[in-house]
């Protein structure tokens, strides 16, 4: 919900699972009802800036995709689970598209690091190429 916020200018919509615009062969509008506020733009517009940042220069670099701005942010999570003697770390990465009129947010969990092929960054930028195209 906190990414959503930060998309939308600090406001914050109840999430939506929508089958189906279309009715009877027209397209219906779906309201979402009215947002609430939980931070100003201008706090918005800092962590909008702050996330392009972690894609652009920083942790997130893996996450920039080819066909759009994005921003977002890596986390490793410490899970408590041992295997061989060693800890069991679970990642993510949460973000946005596009950076300037964002209309997705996406989430990209991984629960063992060790198991990864690629990082939860590249795969959130391959989703992004995907439904981008």
């Amino acid at each position: 919900p906190l990414y959503t916020a930060i998309a939308n200018g600090g406001e914050y919509y109840m999430p939506s699972i929508v089958e189906s615009t279309i009715k009877n062969g027209k397209e219906k509008a779906y309201d979402f009802g009215s947002p609430t506020k939980v931070f100003s733009k201008k706090t918005s517009d800092k962590l909008k800036n702050a996330l392009s940042l972690v894609i652009s220069e920083g942790t997130g670099s893996m996450a920039q995709p080819k066909t759009t701005t994005a921003a977002g942010k890596t986390a490793t999570a410490q899970t408590g689970k041992y295997e061989n003697g060693k800890e069991i770390n679970s990642s993510w990465f949460c973000g946005f598209f596009p950076l300037e009129n964002p209309e997705y947010v996406i989430v990209v969990f991984s629960e063992d690091t060790k198991k990864q092929t690629k990082s939860c960054a590249e795969l959130f930028s391959e989703i992004v190429d995907s439904i981008n195209k």
